[in-house]
Parts: C-alpha cells; sequence; structure tokens
C-alpha cells in the first residue's frame, strides 16, 4: 500500500511540475469561474468582519490558482466592496499556471514556483490565503495544512467531498476504478467528507469559523441544460441531490459530491 500511494504521490506531483496538468486541462476550468466566486463572497464577507476597521490594505496569497480568475474576482470584491490595497501573491507548483497567473493579475507583487508544504513565507506573513479545489490535490495534506497556519491569519478552502454513498458503490462495483481515475487523471489523491475535512483541518490548521456547502448539483443541472446534454442518469441524480439540499445539505453531500466551503483561523 505505501509503495502504491508513493507512485500515486509522484504521478500527482510530475502533473503540475511537468505542465502535463495544463496540457490536459488547457482551459483550467474557467467557465466555472463566475459561479465559484459567488461562492467564495459570502466567505469574504464573513472574513472581512474580522478585520481591524483601520487595515487598509490586505496581502493575499492563492495557492495552485489555476489561470487567476479567482484571484482578480476576489481582489476586484475587496477592492470595491471594503476599499482595500490588495498585495497579490500566487503560489504554484505548475510554471505553466503561474504564467497565466501573472497575464490575468499584472500587478502580482510575488510569483512563487513552490510547493505549499514547504514554502519561502514569512510566519503570519499572509492576511488571507486561498486554497480553491487544492487540498485534495496535496500529497501531504498535513504537512501542507501546518505550513498554511505558519504563513496565514485566515484561509478560505473549497474542498470537493468526494468520500460519499454514490462514490463508494461505484468503486466497490468497479474495483476502485473511480479513485483510480481521480488521482491518476485528475491528480485527486485525498477524498473527503465533510467529518475528516473538518477534523484534519481543525488538528493541523486552525479554528473553523464557517462551513458551508455549493449545490453544486443545482450549478451542473443548470450547465447542462445550457450545453443541451440534460437527461440520463447523472441528470436524476443532481435533481434529487439539489432538492435534498434545500431540506439537509449535510445529507445531500453524503449522498453525492458537492463541495464544502470553509472559512478558518489560524491559532
Amino acid at each position: 500500500m505505501l509503495s502504491y500511494m508513493t507512485k500515486i504521490n509522484e504521478q500527482v506531483k510530475w502533473l503540475y511540475t511537468s505542465d502535463e496538468y495544463l496540457a490536459k486541462f488547457p482551459d483550467l476550468f474557467q467557465e466555472d469561474t463566475p459561479w465559484k466566486l459567488t461562492k467564495i463572497i459570502p466567505v469574504l464577507d464573513r472574513w472581512a468582519g474580522e478585520l481591524d476597521s483601520e487595515q487598509k490594505e490586505v496581502n493575499v496569497l492563492d495557492v495552485g490558482g489555476g489561470a487567476g480568475l479567482i484571484l482578480k474576482g476576489v481582489s476586484s470584491y475587496l477592492e470595491d466592496r471594503y476599499s482595500l490595497s490588495v498585495r497579490k501573491q500566487a503560489l504554484d507548483l505548475s510554471p505553466g499556471m503561474l504564467e497565466q497567473q501573472q497575464k490575468n493579475n499584472p500587478d502580482l507583487v510575488r510569483v512563487l514556483n513552490e510547493d505549499i508544504a514547504h514554502t519561502s513565507l514569512a510566519d503570519k506573513s499572509v492576511d488571507l490565503t486561498l486554497i480553491i479545489d487544492v487540498l485534495e490535490h496535496v500529497p501531504e495534506p498535513a504537512i501542507a495544512l501546518q505550513e498554511l497556519k505558519r504563513i496565514s491569519n485566515y484561509i478560505v478552502f473549497k474542498v470537493p467531498l468526494e468520500d460519499n454513498l454514490l462514490t463508494r458503490v461505484t468503486n466497490l462495483f468497479n474495483q476502485g476504478q473511480t479513485n483510480q481515475h481521480l488521482a491518476m487523471d485528475l491528480g485527486h489523491v485525498n477524498h473527503y467528507n465533510a467529518k475528516t475535512l473538518r477534523n484534519q483541518i481543525q488538528e493541523h490548521c486552525g479554528i473553523l469559523h464557517h462551513l458551508s456547502y455549493t449545490n453544486v448539483f443545482q450549478y451542473e443541472i443548470r450547465r447542462r441544460a445550457r450545453k443541451k446534454t440534460g437527461g440520463g442518469r447523472q441528470w436524476l441524480v443532481n435533481q434529487f441531490c439539489s432538492g435534498l439540499h434545500h431540506i439537509s445539505p449535510a445529507w445531500a453531500a453524503r449522498m453525492h459530491t458537492d463541495f464544502a466551503m470553509l472559512l478558518v483561523r489560524s491559532d
């Protein structure tokens, strides 16, 4: 088991350092950015409420931010809504993705081609770290979370909850091929549910101030409708889980993959 996980972890790291991930997904899922921002902004509002009223400048670090559109949107919102001057920083294992970041954020003050588990940043030098759809890719999440705790005051996470009933049943019938696909093709080496994610973050990173669910099922229904690819089993599953989300977001996430949004204060 150890040798298998070592192989997986090495494969995942190679995906980014070699820019193979960028070659496989050249658009970097940019079409999802507006929807992601609608889920991130309420968390930003909670974070802004924790700031000193006299603070006018903030250091924001985007970890594994792909094309940098999330960082761009977050910075614009903080500047427009809260009149904050944002010092943008980006960190990524992929040189190619950092180039994309710089194209979309020419005002970056720092660009780091580093591993989030081992950075050159000073203690508590970052007011807010964005780690959006990244933690599932990190081979040593506990070490990375400890590093986030060291360098950050607050962290916003968005994490897929891939340890759910449907995924478990599918893995049972296809002998683990679903998880193998998530790891080898998408680089997802950590499969969380809300409990394991919350426990890991609280053990290694800090105090959980907020946790919510995104109802990605509704987004998928609308996206498939726009592309005229609705119908079928997946459509039915999304319809069911979207309805269940309005009754119990936590139960919907236990049934099928949703995303968790978290705000954490490093202690």
